[in-house]
Protein backbone atom coordinates (compact mmCIF):
# COMPACT_ATOMS: atom_id res chain seq x y z
CA UNK A 1 0.00 0.00 0.00
CA UNK A 2 2.70 2.37 0.46
CA UNK A 3 2.46 3.29 3.87
CA UNK A 4 5.71 4.95 5.65
CA UNK A 5 5.72 5.32 8.95
CA UNK A 6 8.24 7.93 10.70
CA UNK A 7 9.24 6.83 14.09
CA UNK A 8 11.38 8.74 16.49
CA UNK A 9 13.93 7.04 18.90
CA UNK A 10 16.07 8.38 21.70
CA UNK A 11 18.46 5.05 21.55
CA UNK A 12 20.22 2.97 18.89
CA UNK A 13 19.15 3.87 15.41
CA UNK A 14 19.49 -0.15 14.58
CA UNK A 15 17.99 -1.15 17.61
CA UNK A 16 15.07 0.83 16.63
CA UNK A 17 15.10 -0.47 12.90
CA UNK A 18 15.27 -4.56 14.55
CA UNK A 19 12.35 -3.79 16.79
CA UNK A 20 10.20 -2.09 13.99
CA UNK A 21 10.90 -5.29 11.65
CA UNK A 22 10.50 -7.58 14.68
CA UNK A 23 7.12 -6.00 15.60
CA UNK A 24 5.44 -5.64 11.98
CA UNK A 25 6.27 -9.58 11.52
CA UNK A 26 4.38 -10.22 14.86
CA UNK A 27 1.35 -8.04 13.79
CA UNK A 28 0.99 -9.60 9.92
CA UNK A 29 3.81 -11.66 9.02
CA UNK A 30 2.46 -11.44 5.30
CA UNK A 31 3.22 -7.20 5.92
CA UNK A 32 6.92 -7.20 4.65
CA UNK A 33 8.67 -4.14 6.37
CA UNK A 34 11.23 -4.09 3.67
CA UNK A 35 12.61 -0.32 3.56
CA UNK A 36 13.09 0.45 7.05
CA UNK A 37 15.89 3.15 7.07
CA UNK A 38 16.78 5.99 9.31
CA UNK A 39 15.92 9.56 8.02
CA UNK A 40 19.66 10.12 7.16
CA UNK A 41 19.99 7.44 5.21
CA UNK A 42 16.45 8.22 3.25
CA UNK A 43 18.07 11.81 2.56
CA UNK A 44 21.25 10.72 1.37
CA UNK A 45 19.60 8.32 -1.17
CA UNK A 46 17.23 10.83 -2.39
CA UNK A 47 20.04 13.38 -2.93
CA UNK A 48 22.82 10.71 -4.22
CA UNK A 49 21.82 12.59 -8.35
CA UNK A 50 22.75 15.49 -6.94
CA UNK A 51 25.89 14.74 -5.30
CA UNK A 52 27.25 12.90 -8.58
CA UNK A 53 26.08 15.56 -10.37
CA UNK A 54 28.42 18.19 -8.13
CA UNK A 55 31.10 15.68 -7.72
CA UNK A 56 31.55 15.70 -11.54
CA UNK A 57 31.17 19.40 -11.41
CA UNK A 58 33.90 19.73 -9.47
CA UNK A 59 36.70 17.62 -11.08
CA UNK A 60 35.59 19.44 -14.70
CA UNK A 61 36.06 22.77 -12.41
CA UNK A 62 39.34 21.28 -11.16
CA UNK A 63 40.08 20.26 -15.12
CA UNK A 64 39.07 23.93 -16.41
CA UNK A 65 41.78 25.48 -13.48
CA UNK A 66 44.38 23.08 -14.79
CA UNK A 67 43.65 24.04 -18.70
CA UNK A 68 43.38 27.66 -18.11
CA UNK A 69 47.04 27.60 -15.83
CA UNK A 70 48.40 25.41 -19.07
CA UNK A 71 47.02 28.04 -21.37
CA UNK A 72 48.52 31.22 -19.36
CA UNK A 73 51.84 28.84 -19.03
CA UNK A 74 52.34 28.28 -22.66
CA UNK A 75 51.00 32.40 -23.47
CA UNK A 76 53.30 33.86 -21.18
CA UNK A 77 55.85 30.87 -22.33
CA UNK A 78 56.05 31.87 -26.04
CA UNK A 79 55.69 35.54 -25.12
CA UNK A 80 58.58 35.45 -23.33
CA UNK A 81 61.08 33.14 -26.12
CA UNK A 82 59.90 35.86 -28.19
CA UNK A 83 60.96 38.58 -25.99
CA UNK A 84 64.03 36.99 -25.21
CA UNK A 85 66.51 39.59 -27.15
CA UNK A 86 64.34 42.08 -25.56
CA UNK A 87 65.33 40.97 -21.70
CA UNK A 88 68.62 40.73 -22.86
CA UNK A 89 69.05 44.02 -23.99
CA UNK A 90 67.39 44.85 -20.62
CA UNK A 91 69.55 43.24 -18.30
CA UNK A 92 72.95 44.62 -20.24
CA UNK A 93 71.51 48.48 -20.31
CA UNK A 94 71.45 47.24 -16.37
CA UNK A 95 67.73 45.95 -15.45
CA UNK A 96 67.83 43.57 -12.48
CA UNK A 97 66.74 40.13 -12.83
CA UNK A 98 63.99 41.02 -10.33
CA UNK A 99 62.76 43.35 -12.70
CA UNK A 100 62.49 41.04 -15.73
CA UNK A 101 60.65 38.85 -13.47
CA UNK A 102 58.01 41.16 -11.94
CA UNK A 103 57.43 42.80 -15.80
CA UNK A 104 56.68 38.73 -17.14
CA UNK A 105 54.47 38.09 -13.37
CA UNK A 106 52.51 41.58 -14.40
CA UNK A 107 51.86 40.45 -17.35
CA UNK A 108 50.88 37.50 -16.90
CA UNK A 109 48.22 38.79 -14.03
CA UNK A 110 46.79 41.13 -16.23
CA UNK A 111 45.56 38.11 -17.92
CA UNK A 112 44.25 36.74 -14.85
CA UNK A 113 42.63 39.67 -14.04
CA UNK A 114 40.73 40.38 -17.11
CA UNK A 115 39.63 36.77 -17.31
CA UNK A 116 38.63 36.90 -13.61
CA UNK A 117 36.66 39.90 -14.53
CA UNK A 118 34.95 38.65 -17.64
CA UNK A 119 34.21 35.34 -15.54
CA UNK A 120 32.67 37.14 -12.44
CA UNK A 121 30.89 39.47 -14.76
CA UNK A 122 29.21 36.54 -16.58
CA UNK A 123 28.61 34.57 -13.51
CA UNK A 124 26.35 37.18 -12.24
CA UNK A 125 24.32 37.70 -15.27
CA UNK A 126 23.74 34.16 -15.55
CA UNK A 127 23.44 33.83 -11.92
CA UNK A 128 20.13 34.93 -11.81
CA UNK A 129 18.81 33.11 -14.39
CA UNK A 130 20.41 30.04 -12.77
CA UNK A 131 19.84 30.74 -9.31
CA UNK A 132 16.88 28.60 -8.47
CA UNK A 133 19.11 25.85 -9.32
CA UNK A 134 21.25 26.84 -5.98
CA UNK A 135 20.39 25.18 -2.74
CA UNK A 136 21.32 26.84 0.57
CA UNK A 137 23.38 29.52 -1.30
CA UNK A 138 23.09 32.58 -3.16
CA UNK A 139 23.83 33.12 -6.75
CA UNK A 140 26.06 36.22 -6.00
CA UNK A 141 27.80 35.00 -2.70
CA UNK A 142 31.03 37.33 -2.01
CA UNK A 143 32.94 34.70 -0.79
CA UNK A 144 32.49 32.39 -3.68
CA UNK A 145 33.24 34.81 -5.87
CA UNK A 146 36.62 35.93 -3.88
CA UNK A 147 37.65 32.76 -3.07
CA UNK A 148 37.29 31.80 -6.93
CA UNK A 149 38.95 35.10 -7.82
CA UNK A 150 42.04 34.50 -5.36
CA UNK A 151 42.90 31.21 -6.68
CA UNK A 152 42.48 31.75 -10.16
CA UNK A 153 45.11 34.63 -9.57
CA UNK A 154 47.85 32.01 -7.50
CA UNK A 155 47.41 30.03 -10.56
CA UNK A 156 47.96 32.56 -12.80
CA UNK A 157 51.01 33.79 -10.43
CA UNK A 158 52.79 30.14 -10.35
CA UNK A 159 52.09 29.88 -14.37
CA UNK A 160 53.20 33.10 -15.10
CA UNK A 161 56.64 32.45 -12.47
CA UNK A 162 57.82 29.68 -14.27
CA UNK A 163 58.80 31.22 -17.89
CA UNK A 164 59.21 34.41 -15.85
CA UNK A 165 62.23 32.82 -13.68
CA UNK A 166 63.62 31.53 -17.17
CA UNK A 167 64.00 35.02 -18.55
CA UNK A 168 65.42 36.42 -15.43
CA UNK A 169 68.10 34.28 -15.76
CA UNK A 170 69.03 35.16 -19.76
CA UNK A 171 72.65 35.38 -20.27
CA UNK A 172 72.68 39.17 -22.23
CA UNK A 173 75.24 38.26 -24.41
CA UNK A 174 73.41 35.37 -25.25
CA UNK A 175 70.12 37.20 -26.01
CA UNK A 176 71.60 39.44 -27.80
CA UNK A 177 72.91 36.78 -30.09
CA UNK A 178 69.55 35.50 -30.38
CA UNK A 179 67.54 34.86 -33.84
Amino acid sequence: MGLAFYVRTAGSVSEAMQSIRRESQAVDAMVPASEVMSLNEWIAGSLFGQRIAASLLSVLAAIAFVLASIGLYGVVAYTVAQRTQEFGIRLSLGAQPRDVLGLIVRQGLAFALAGTAVGAGLTLLLGRALGNFLVNMSAADPLIFTATAVFVIVLALAAASIPARRAMRVDPMVALRYE
